[in-house]
């Protein structure tokens, strides 16, 4: 399983919900590639694949960057894999067809030494 410096249970969404598993404080410069808290994909009964979209913002010009959305079926880290393709420098993606338990945002590269917030939105 991950270690999250927030050990306490995931964020759970339903569709139409949001969740901010990147926060300003986060040192997403220094731990790149950085890979954001986990956030519970909540199906219920109904297993119909779901949409999932995600954004960054940026406390100042960010640079040259690349990030993606990855879903697992078990939070193990090992188990996350790439949803569509991973993006360089626009900061929104958007996905549909996702059938998983858990989403997180990982953000591979980052030039400017800025603070960021990433949003998930099912």
């Amino acid at each position: 399983m991950p270690i999250y410096e927030n050990i306490a249970l995931p964020y759970s969404l339903a569709p139409g919900e949001s969740a901010t598993p990147i926060v300003s404080t986060d040192n997403v410069q220094g731990a790149l590639p950085f890979k954001s808290e986990r956030v519970a994909l909540l199906r219920g009964n109904n297993t119909t694949p779901q949409h999932l979209s995600a954004e960054l913002q940026f406390s100042a010009t960010p640079g040259a960057y690349t990030w993606q959305i990855e879903t697992a079926d078990t939070d193990i880290d090992g188990n996350y894999s790439i949803e569509g393709s991973v993006a360089s420098s626009v900061p929104r993606i958007e996905v549909s067809n996702i059938a998983a338990n858990f989403a997180r945002i990982r953000v591979v590269t980052l030039t400017n030494a800025v603070t960021v917030t990433g949003k998930l939105t099912a």
